[in-house]
């Protein structure tokens, strides 16, 4: 999902997510992976897409991803 700007945040309970990412580029394949070696490529979309479109043959970029997400209460 593609984050929107706003006035300010809507109300509601927030979780705050930091992922380290390094972004691979080898040829023409691209790799998006947690610091545990994890795919963030299905998780993060967008970033993905834009590392894949870069002009870059082989290369390493090293990240941080902060995701907001709202944590809605279930109901037993």
């Amino acid at each position: 999902m593609k984050a929107k700007l706003v006035a300010s945040r809507p109300a509601g309970d927030w979780i705050h997510e930091i992922n380290r990412a390094l972004a691979l580029r080898g040829g023409s394949e691209t790799r998006l992976l947690s610091r545990n070696q994890k795919d963030l490529g299905k998780k993060f979309p967008e970033i993905f897409d834009v590392i894949a479109g870069l002009d870059a043959e082989d290369a390493l970029w090293h990240s941080t991803i902060k995701a907001d997400h709202l944590f809605r209460h279930c109901k037993d």
